[in-house]
């Protein structure tokens, strides 16, 4: 791929000489070093004139603000890359090569800004501190997913900068107030992340930034803080209210003025901490909210009760009595009311566990009784109400994986003191009810939530791998619905679940019709929708005779947990969005399509028999909280469309069909 590499510059030539010598042994063939001078002074210019291909030069008017510079940068440039990199800064050897390979995966790249040189940073100085002077922070070494890359290191392909350009804004390089048309780079980012292009942050390939010492100052820090609250407001980032903004640049100096201990051990926190207090400062200011007596006390309260919070944690832990798990326990208690995905997947380490402690009685107290069928002897189960308190009194150990539809007070009144439960990710109506625990461990985001049961329910060595416990339909309860159903039973069908507990989960009911259109003319499959009775809405039955299914049976709400096990079972396909029924299908064995939204595959997918169950994954899954705050609930379903859906779904069929089949 050829690269354009793109530099801002101004009355700096000895340091862009210095740069351009750097990158001119990594070029290749019909490679280019397009330089936009912004105003300079000093002879840039003129020298530029004189430079002979690779480098092609334009002048840009000093009124010029950050973003529309390298607009018009941009648009000077041939390659397939356009990789940006600031006059200051230093690449290594290998910095275009590894841009060339990190673009074989993704279509944008930043990398870190370090120091250039050797400084003496005053006493306060922190490396969260390093955004303010063209450094980058510790996040962004790490290549977390909330912290984006610098301009200064910054590599896309030529194509996506003609739909997401750089957003402009009328603060030119002339003004003293030159950084309020900042934050370009963030905010291409943010954007870029949104429209689901494939960002990635390749943490090996650095650059070194030779910044000016006086940039180490507490008032050229301070006011870029404020500069980036403002642009960041100004540019329409609403990871957090302008009131809660304001509550935070009071809070996070009350944290660090409540903590004389923490204070006394790291001075500098009160500086990184009136930093970012300006910062917020300046977003909510920009929005019009005050900062002022009302936003101190607000940021008082809180800090307040977030002192007497981890005080009370304390002293009820210190008083109560330490939980001791038994190394051959008699009794343990799973409480877990949640969702019917959630239900399904314990089976499997539950099933570990009565394996590995056979003379143990292990209840557990679930909504869903029915898809815990078919276990060891030694599980029973409990559907709430008194005898879940009988259980978790005579109970050694009570693990709590989920508790969507646990009651609070049972919890914080009796259940918490023999708990053992997860960091996050339980249901818990608070986020304090999680220190309430006997003992917490962490749930891991990065691999499949099955282990992540399995670590937490069975914490003794275990005797037996994690296996697969199929779920049974009943045979029945089956022969009870071929009576009902004759049309639907007497051929091949495929059930699609159109809707999700979580709003988050929902994709239009038009793009499902489309599926089903695919299942029937394409796949030879009829059609069973299935769910609750709030998908037979008007609007549903409408773009059902407007698509004149043939062989679409609308079953929402006529069937109970049971009966939509033995339907998923005699089907040839479940397709739906990651939620119940497709755990349900993935347990009895049938094959399964997902489209993942917000939801992991890696996580939440098949953990038994992968290549029966396919998927598509929303471009823009990797979203962050922060980044998805300001968006439709839904938005990451959104952007999966109906025809990238239909074309996934009807490749994972042949896939299965040719399993079901053999070779040739």
């Amino acid at each position: 791929m050829n690269a354009s590499i793109a530099i801002l510059t101004c009355n700096r030539l000895a340091l862009l000489k210095d740069c351009i010598t750097a990158l001119k042994p990594q070029l290749k063939l019909g490679d280019e070093i397009v330089i936009a001078d912004t105003g300079s002074s000093d002879g840039t210019r003129q020298w530029l004139k004189s430079q002979p291909p690779p480098i092609k030069a334009i002048e840009i008017d000093s009124d010029t603000d950050f973003a529309t510079a390298r607009n018009i940068a941009i648009r000077a440039c041939d390659g397939e890359i356009v990789a940006f990199i600031d006059d200051d800064c230093l690449p290594p050897a290998d910095w275009l090569a590894n841009i060339r390979s990190g673009m074989k995966e993704a279509d944008a790249l930043g990398g870190p800004v370090l120091p250039g040189e050797q400084y003496e940073y005053p006493w306060w100085w922190t490396p969260e501190l390093s955004w303010t002077v063209g450094l980058s922070t510790p996040g962004v070494l790490a290549g977390l997913p909330d912290y984006y890359p610098a301009t200064a290191n910054l590599a896309v392909r030529r194509e996506i900068f003609d739909t997401i350009p750089f957003s402009e804004t009328k603060v030119g390089f002339s003004s003293k107030q030159i950084y309020l048309g900042g934050r370009e780079d963030a905010d291409w980012w943010l954007r870029a992340r949104i429209a689901g292009i494939r960002t990635r942050l390749l943490t090996s390939n650095p650059v070194m930034h030779r910044i000016p010492a006086d940039r180490f100052q507490l008032e050229y820090i301070r006011n870029r803080a404020r500069a980036d609250g403002a642009a960041a407001w100004t540019r329409g980032h609403r990871a957090i209210s302008p009131k809660e903004a304001a509550r935070e640049s009071w809070a996070v100096l009350f944290r660090q003025i409540l903590s004389p201990l923490k204070l006394a051990r790291f001075p500098a926190g009160i500086v990184e901490a009136h930093v970012w207090s300006q910062r917020q400062r300046a977003y909510a200011e920009a929005a019009g909210q005050p900062t002022g007596v009302v936003a101190a006390m607000a940021g008082l309260t809180q800090v307040t009760r977030e002192k007497a919070g981890r005080i009370l944690h304390r002293v009820r832990h210190a008083l109560r009595s330490p939980l001791a798990i038994p190394s051959s326990p008699e009794h343990l208690l799973i409480a877990a009311p949640t969702f019917v995905g959630d239900t399904v997947l314990l089976r499997p380490p539950l099933h570990q566990l009565a394996h590995t402690f056979p003379q143990a009685k292990i209840q557990v107290w679930t909504q869903f009784p029915e898809l815990l069928q078919g276990l060891p002897p030694n599980i029973s189960t409990l559907v709430g109400g008194r005898e879940v308190e009988v259980s978790a009194n005579d109970a050694e150990v009570v693990f709590v994986p989920y508790y969507h539809s646990g009651t609070p007070d049972l919890w914080r009144g009796m259940l918490c003191r023999k708990a053992i439960t997860f960091d996050g990710d339980v249901g818990f109506l608070r986020p304090r009810d999680y220190s309430l625990a006997a003992r917490v461990i962490p749930k891991h985001y990065d691999r499949h939530e099955i282990l992540n049961l399995a670590e937490l329910i069975v914490p003794w060595p275990s005797n037996k791998q994690i296996e697969a416990t199929s779920l049974n339909p009943d045979p029945g309860i089956q022969a009870n619905l071929k009576t009902r159903f004759p049309s639907l039973f007497g051929q091949r069908f495929a059930t699609i679940h159109m809707e999700s507990e979580l709003p988050m989960k929902t994709w239009p009911l038009d793009r499902w019709i489309r599926i089903a259109q695919t299942c029937e003319q394409d796949l030879g499959l009829a059609v069973a929708l299935v769910g609750t009775s709030r998908e037979t809405t008007k609007e549903l039955e409408g773009l059902l005779t407007k698509a004149s299914l043939k062989l679409c049976f609308n079953l929402c709400g006529q069937t109970d947990i049971n009966q939509l096990v033995s339907l998923l079972g005699s089907a040839a396909l479940a397709i739906g969005p990651c939620s119940g029924p497709k755990h349900i299908a993935m347990s009895i064995g049938t094959p399964t399509f997902t489209i993942y939204g917000p939801s992991n595959p890696l996580r939440w997918g098949a953990f038994f028999d992968q290549e029966l169950h396919g998927h598509i994954i929303s471009p823009t899954n990797g979203l962050t909280a922060a980044e998805h705050a300001s968006l439709p609930a839904n938005y990451t379903m959104l952007c999966v469309t109906a025809e990238a859906a239909c074309n996934a779904l009807m490749k994972h069929w042949m896939a299965v069909e040719g399993l079901r089949t053999g070779p040739a």
